[in-house]
């Protein structure tokens, strides 16, 4: 007959971070009209070393809505064409979710989706006509 006691322990856990570490660029347009398509590019590549990582999927996304995603090129590149419908100022993210030898990494930027307004160059020239007669009074 074997008897048992009930027992109860615990010990805290350190999680490491595998994989070498990884860092991601990121570059697009500071405005854009809603729905024109403009392009999300950047690089990534390993930090210690600086070695450009092929041939890794990158994801997009705004304000945590998701723009799609690609894989880098031979020098570590990326390059998404993406769109946003709705004015407003958006945190552009792209995310490397990591492998078994490389550690995940993201980065960020603010884009501003605005109707531009374009003026002719006829009511540049009246504007300044304006100004100039306005001003030698």
């Amino acid at each position: 007959m074997s008897i048992f006691n009930p027992s109860e322990a615990t010990k805290p856990i350190e999680i490491l971070q595998l994989g070498a570490p990884t860092r991601l660029t990121i570059g697009a347009p500071v405005t854009v009209e809603p729905d024109e398509p403009f392009f999300i590019r950047g690089i990534l590549y390993a930090t210690e070393t600086g070695q450009l990582l092929s041939n890794q999927t990158i994801s997009a996304s705004y304000n945590g809505i998701n723009l799609g995603s690609t894989t880098t090129g031979i020098e570590g590149d990326y390059l998404i064409q993406v769109s946003i419908p709705t004015e407003g100022t958006y945190t552009l993210k792209v995310s490397f979710a990591g492998s078994t030898i490389l550690a995940a990494s993201s980065a960020n930027r603010t884009t501003r989706i605005s109707a531009l307004v374009e003026i002719s160059p006829i009511a540049i020239a009246l504007l300044l006509g304006v100004a100039y007669f306005i001003l030698r009074k």
